[in-house]
C-alpha cells in the first residue's frame, strides 16, 4: 500500500520539531492555505518562534490577515521570532510586505538548507565524480548502463530503469544491488548519485520527493563506525559538513527528501560473525524502518550461502519493502560500446584482439577487468604482445589492496602463497569446489609446511577472507570455486613459477611435489611463459634426464613442449614445423627416454622421436 504524502503544514511542523521546538499550537487561518505554529522552546537557547506556513501564494488581503495574526500571537512574548515558510517562492511584493512587518520569509527548501547545506554536499559529490572520471576515464563519460535481474524475475532489464521505478514507489524501502567483484556495482551507484545530485541542484522549488538529495556513503571509508549516528556524522564531516544537525538529517531521510546510498556493505561486515553482521545491518537500516529509503551494494559471494542473505534481509526486525537487483556481466554489445568510448579509433581491432587471447573475451564482461584490458591495450606499442599474466596479477593486487586496510592477520606475501596452494589442491583432487572447513584444513597444512606460525584464529580470518575473494565464487550450498578456469590456471602457474625459481636452493623438493599431480593443462604453460622474465627450463630438463617418475616426468615434458610452442606463438596451430622442431630440440634434452611416458597432446613423431623412443 502506498504511503500517503504528508500535508505541507505537517511537514513544516515535523521540521521544527526536529530543530528541537515543541509545536504547542496549530491555528488555521484563511482556510487550508495558511497554518500558524506556536513553537515553544524546550530550552532557554531557543526563542519562541511563530511560523506561518503557506501552502500557496496569499492574496494581498490574506497577507494583512497573516501579519495581524502573527503580531497578535507574538505580542505577549518579549523574546520572539516571526517567520513565513512557503512551499514555493513568494512574489517580491509579498516578501517586501512581510519584511516591513519584521517577518522573515523563506521557502521550505531554503529553511532546510540553512540548517543542513545539502547543496554543498551535492556539489562536492559532483567534484569527486569529476576527479574519479579524470583518473579512470580521462575526464570523459564512459559509463555503460548495466543490465540487472530483479529478484523473482528471469529476464534482465536496464538496471537504471529498475532503480528509477523503485525510487518512485512510495512503499519501497531498501534496494540491494549485488553481484560479483568487478561487475560494476560501485560505478553504477556512483553514476546514480551523480545523476541524482544534478537533478537535486537543478530542482528549484520542485518537491524533493521527486528529486531527493543523494547521500553516497562508501562503507570502506567508515567501516569502523558501528552506529548509524557516528557513521553519518563522520561521513558528513568528511564532505565538508561538520557539526551537522543529525536530527534534521534523520527527519529528511524519514520524509523521503534524502536517499541513502550505501556502497559495499561487504566491506564493513566481512570480518563479522553473522550475529554482528545483522546488528550492523540493523543500524544501517534503522532510518529506513522509520520511513526512509536506501540503496545498498554488496558482493554476492560475501554471504556464505543464499540462506544467510535471505536471513539478513528478512530477519532481525529488518524493514519491509526490500528488493534485490543482481547486476549482470557485460554483453558483447556493451563491451564494444565501452571500447567505442575508450578507444574509438580501434574498436574493431581491439575486439578482434580480445577474442584471440585466452578467455579474454570472458574477462572483458566484467567492467573492472575491461577497464584494465583497455588500459593495457592503450599502453601497448603497435604489434606488442598482450601480457595476460600481468592482467591477472593486477586483478589479484586489486583484491590485496582492498584487503590491506582491513587489519588482516596474514600479510600479502603469505596470502599470495596460500591461494596458489588452494589452486593446486583443487587441481590435484580433480574437484571443482571446496567448503570453508576444507579451506581451513588446507590452510592448517600449509601453515605447518610453510612455517607461517599463524594462530588458529588468524587462520579462521584468512579462510573467511578467501571465501569472499574476487577470483572465487560460491554456489547456493556455499562451496568455493574459482569463478573462472583461467584463474585456477593462473595461480597454478604462479605456484609452478615459484617452485622453478627455488629449484636450485631446496634440492628441487618443492618442484617435484608440485609436478606430482594430474597432467597440467597447456594453459598453465601459457601463464608460466607469461610470468617469466627469462626461461627457467633447466629444472624440468634435469627431471627428464633422470629415470621415469610417474606424473612428474610427464608434467615436465608437457611443460617444456607447450612452453616451446607458446614461445614460438604456435599454441593453437603449428605454422612453421621446422622452427618449432628447432625450438623443441633446444629445450628437451637429447636422448630423453619416452618409454612409459604418456604423450597425450604431443606429436612426438613429427618432431624427431624415432621408433626407439629416444628424443633426438
Amino acid at each position: 500500500m502506498a504511503q500517503e504524502t504528508p500535508a505541507f503544514p505537517d511537514e513544516v511542523a515535523g521540521f521544527f520539531e526536529a530543530l528541537g521546538f515543541e509545536v504547542k499550537l496549530r491555528a488555521r487561518e484563511n482556510g487550508p492555505a495558511v497554518t500558524i505554529f506556536h513553537c515553544g522552546p524546550p530550552t532557554r537557547e531557543l526563542s519562541i518562534t511563530f511560523v506561518a506556513c503557506l501552502a500557496e501564494e496569499p492574496a494581498p488581503e490574506a497577507r494583512a490577515q497573516i501579519i495581524d495574526s502573527l503580531a497578535a500571537a507574538a505580542a505577549p512574548f518579549p523574546r520572539r521570532r516571526s517567520r513565513v515558510i512557503s512551499s514555493a517562492e513568494l512574489s517580491a511584493e509579498a516578501v517586501e510586505e512581510f519584511d516591513r512587518a519584521g517577518i522573515e520569509c523563506a521557502t521550505f527548501e531554503q529553511a532546510i538548507l540553512q540548517e543542513l547545506p545539502l547543496t554543498r554536499y551535492a556539489e562536492r559529490l559532483l567534484a569527486d565524480e569529476a576527479e574519479w572520471r579524470a583518473e579512470h576515464w580521462r575526464a570523459e563519460d564512459w559509463f555503460i548502463p548495466p543490465l540487472g535481474i530483479l529478484e523473482g524475475e528471469f529476464a534482465p532489464q536496464m538496471a537504471l530503469d529498475a532503480i528509477g521505478e523503485w525510487l518512485g514507489a512510495p512503499e519501497a524501502r531498501l534496494l540491494m544491488i549485488h553481484g560479483d567483484t568487478g561487475i560494476g556495482k560501485s560505478t553504477c551507484l556512483r553514476w546514480l548519485a551523480g545523476r541524482m545530485a544534478r537533478d537535486f541542484l537543478a530542482n528549484g522549488q520542485a518537491d524533493w520527493r521527486t528529486r531527493p538529495a543523494p547521500i553516497l556513503i562508501p562503507l570502506l571509508d567508515v567501516r569502523r563506525a558501528l552506529s548509524w549516528e557516528s557513521l553519518i556524522e563522520s561521513h558528513l564531516a568528511s564532505q565538508g559538513i561538520p557539526h551537522a544537525r543529525r536530527a534534521i538529517f534523520e527527519h529528511l531521510v524519514r520524509a523521503g527528501r534524502v536517499v541513502l546510498l550505501y556502497d559495499a556493505f561487504d566491506e564493513i561486515a566481512d570480518q563479522l560473525t553473522p550475529e554482528a553482521r545483522r546488528e550492523v545491518f540493523g543500524e544501517l537500516t534503522r532510518p529506513i524502518r522509520q520511513g526512509g529509503k536506501a540503496i545498498l551494494t554488496c558482493r554476492t559471494q560475501h554471504f556464505q550461502d543464499a540462506d544467510e542473505q535471505r536471513n539478513l534481509l528478512t530477519g532481525g526486525g529488518s524493514p519491509l519493502g526490500i528488493a534485490s537487483l543482481a547486476l549482470q556481466p557485460f554483453s558483447e554489445p556493451q563491451v564494444k560500446a565501452y571500447l567505442a568510448k575508450a578507444r574509438p579509433d580501434t574498436v574493431a581491432d581491439d575486439w578482434a584482439r580480445i577474442n584471440e587471447i585466452y578467455h579474454l573475451a570472458d574477462l572483458a564482461q566484467r567492467p573492472m577487468l575491461l577497464e584494465k584490458i583497455t588500459q593495457q591495450l592503450h599502453a601497448l606499442p603497435p604489434g606488442a604482445p598482450f601480457n595476460l599474466a600481468f592482467l591477472y596479477a593486477e586483478y589479484a593486487e586489486l583484491w590485496m589492496e582492498r584487503e590491506a586496510g582491513k587489519q588482516r592477520q596474514a600479510n600479502r606475501e603469505q596470502v599470495l602463497r596460500l591461494i596458489p596452494e588452494i589452486a593446486w589442491t583443487l587441481w590435484d583432487s580433480g574437484r571443482p569446489a571446496v567448503s570453508q572447513n576444507e579451506v581451513y584444513s588446507i590452510l592448517e597444512r600449509l601453515n605447518a609446511q610453510l612455517r607461517f606460525s599463524l594462530s588458529p584464529e588468524e587462520l579462521q580470518v584468512i579462510a573467511r577472507d578467501l571465501m569472499s575473494a574476487s577470483f572465487f565464487a560460491r554456489d547456493e550450498a556455499g562451496l568455493l570455486a574459482f569463478n573462472h578456469h583461467s584463474f585456477e590456471h593462473y595461480f597454478l602457474a604462479r605456484k609452478l613459477h615459484d617452485a622453478l625459481a627455488r629449484a636450485g636452493t631446496d634440492a628441487m623438493a618443492s618442484l617435484l611435489a608440485t609436478l606430482r599431480t594430474r597432467l597440467f593443462d597447456r594453459k598453465v604453460a601459457l601463464f608460466r611463459v607469461a610470468l617469466e622474465s627469462e626461461p627457467i627450463d633447466w629444472p624440468l630438463q634435469r627431471i627428464l634426464r633422470e629415470p621415469h617418475q610417474p606424473r612428474i616426468s610427464e608434467n615436465a615434458l608437457h611443460l617444456l613442449y607447450w612452453s616451446a610452442r607458446i614461445r614460438c606463438e604456435m599454441e593453437e596451430k603449428i605454422t612453421d614445423p621446422d622452427r618449432l622442431r628447432a625450438a623443441l630440440r633446444s629445450v628437451i634434452p637429447q636422448n630423453t627416454s619416452l618409454t612409459g611416458l604418456e604423450l597425450e597432446g604431443l606429436d612426438g613423431e613429427s618432431f624427431g622421436v624415432p621408433p626407439s623412443g629416444q628424443w633426438r
